[in-house]
């Protein structure tokens, strides 16, 4: 499977909700059976569909055709989409896949050679009754480039038969929340002698479209973020851990650009620059330290060095620190100072464990430091923060095993062992590990295919889990959705956004592993013939 991300996400409100909830009453008003909702394409919840409706006095032609996402309840459309299909239409197809949450759709109309458009929605208003989505964001040009230039980095030799192709992509199934698997078909009409591909590829589709919509009539339902300029654990604005570096070019707007460039010491990064100013700047690597910054490189690191980047609670840079600590990150816990680096970070106590605070101050450090120490909780007035970096989810504090993580409590562990029904749990005898200091404790459930290690401080102390390994016939998701059986690609697609270290380039070359963190604290996931195999998630070693 291929991951790329999609180029020029463009954002089209085509309707705005009064005007378009005025001409779907007035159409149903003067043809109760004009709006009808095409077979096989309702949200598994029920609550909507997508219909098509003609209009004009030419019908059953697709210029007169108009397709809708519609509230299957109300009867009203919600969207209008930009395909024209009618069934029985010819050399015409529409493939509608929605989320199994039922919060995103994405939808294809295909053509007799050719995809004629492809767009995706998302549910971010529910409580709304006419205006529940996002903002339809047009793919058809974008998803066409992503898919022509991946072929043409597998096949380079057919350059000629690749460009003049004719591509279709035929949505299969959601991998991700953003993310998609698309059957492909890329051929040279009336030529059976050229080239021609045929195969599946991973895409990544753009999120929620920018406009903010009104408030809900649902208090609870969340804001729609900018997310152009949002700031996450794993992403900043169209750039994300584990992209490539195609892939983020591809994925930034017309106004940035991309290049390479290097600090003091020869270290080689890619900035990205915005108004002859760089904004953000990351460090993209391969299978080895060697392989840096190559279109086929990942990214592992983002620096954010522009304002107009901002988490979801507002915090961005150049905010002085006494006014962060005000905001949901809370107080600072300390300022650090690495002197070979020459930067100083600070610690808040509700920090997200994927982001890191880079500070500074006019003319001085920013934290006010004993004589040979280089940490402290003072900081002068003028403390700032001036940059942000996204280092990636962390596997270790955010991941689980059928619904068992890392740090939980024997209590609680039991609880989960209970609830799913995962049988009897065997025991193993106390055991002092002298690495750690741990008093550690194997449990088994062979029903299962589960172990885990639970460790205390002392002997006989109340203890939590420190390691889960599942083996076949483990039955149950990691919180990622991922099973055992799952394909490699879509293993490693669900994946992509976590923080990867490069700490043992040889750890594992003895067989078919993927490491998650790092072997001091990851999940490895074990594959035979292509399919997962095994899950560890924990310190493979001290």
């Amino acid at each position: 499977m291929i991951s790329t991300s999609l180029k020029n996400q463009i954002s089209s409100r085509l309707l705005l909700a009064p005007l378009l909830a005025f001409y779907a009453s007035s159409a149903l008003a003067q043809n109760g059976q004009d709006l009808k909702v095409i077979e096989g394409t309702t949200s598994p919840d029920g609550k909507y569909g997508v219909a098509w409706s003609q209009v004009g006095a030419d019908k059953d032609t697709m210029d007169s055709t108009k397709n809708f996402v519609v509230n299957l309840k109300s009867k009203v459309p919600v969207s209008e989409l930009p395909s024209n299909y009618f069934p029985g239409s010819n050399h015409s197809s529409i493939s509608c896949l929605w989320r199994k949450d039922s919060a995103a759709l994405l939808v294809v109309e295909g053509g007799k050679w050719e995809s004629r458009s492809a767009a995706v929605l998302y549910v971010v208003d529910p409580g709304n009754a006419y205006e529940p989505f996002s903002d339809v964001v047009l793919i058809s040009k974008a998803l066409r480039r992503g898919i022509q230039a991946q072929i043409l980095k597998l096949h380079p030799a057919e350059k000629n038969s690749i460009q003049n192709f004719t591509i279709t992509s035929t949505p299969k199934r959601w991998s991700g929340n953003n993310s998609v698997i698309f059957g492909v078909v890329g051929q040279v009409p009336k030529d059976a002698e050229a080239f021609g591909y045929e195969g599946e590829m991973e895409l990544a589709l753009p999120g929620p479209s920018i406009v903010s919509t009104p408030g809900s009539q649902d208090a609870s339902a969340p804001p729609v973020e900018d997310k152009r300029f949002l700031i996450t654990e794993s992403s900043a604005g169209p750039l994300r851990i584990g992209m490539t570096v195609q892939e983020a070019r591809n994925a930034l707007p017309d106004s940035m650009q991309l290049k390479q460039s290097a600090d003091a010491e020869g270290a080689k990064y890619m900035t990205v620059i915005k108004g002859g100013n760089e904004i953000m700047r990351f460090h993209a690597t391969g299978a080895t330290q060697k392989e840096v910054n190559l279109p086929t490189s990942t990214i592992r690191v983002i620096e954010v060095l522009d304002p107009d980047f901002k988490t979801e609670h507002g915090i961005s840079t150049g905010m002085l620190l006494s006014a962060a600590e005000k905001t949901a990150l809370g107080k600072v816990q300390y300022l650090m100072e690495r002197e070979i680096e020459s930067r100083e970070s600070a610690e808040f106590a509700n920090q997200p464990s994927g982001l890191e605070f880079q500070v500074r101050a006019d003319g001085k450090r920013a934290g006010i430091y004993k004589q040979g120490e280089h940490d402290t909780q003072k900081y002068h007035v003028d403390a700032r923060i001036h940059s942000i970096s996204i280092l990636g989810l962390n596997v270790m504090g955010s991941e689980s095993i059928g619904g068992i993580r890392i740090d939980m409590s024997e209590k609680d562990v039991l609880a989960v062992i209970e609830k799913e029904d995962m049988g009897e749990v065997f025991k193993g005898t106390e055991q002092h590990w002298g690495a750690t200091g741990d008093f550690v404790q194997k449990w088994i459930l062979p029903k299962a295919g589960l172990e885990i290690d639970m460790a205390s401080d002392k002997a006989g102390g109340p203890k939590s889990a420190i390691s889960i390994t599942c083996k076949p016939p483990f039955r149950w998701n990691t919180g990622q959705g991922i099973r055992l059986g799952a394909p490699k690609a879509e293993v490693i697609a669900a994946y992509s956004e976590f923080r990867k270290f490069n700490d043992a380039p040889d750890w594992g070359k003895d067989r078919d592993v993927y490491l998650v963190g790092s072997i001091y604290g990851g999940m490895m996931l074990t594959f035979k013939q292509g399919k997962l195999s095994e899950i560890f998630l924990g310190a493979a070693s001290e």
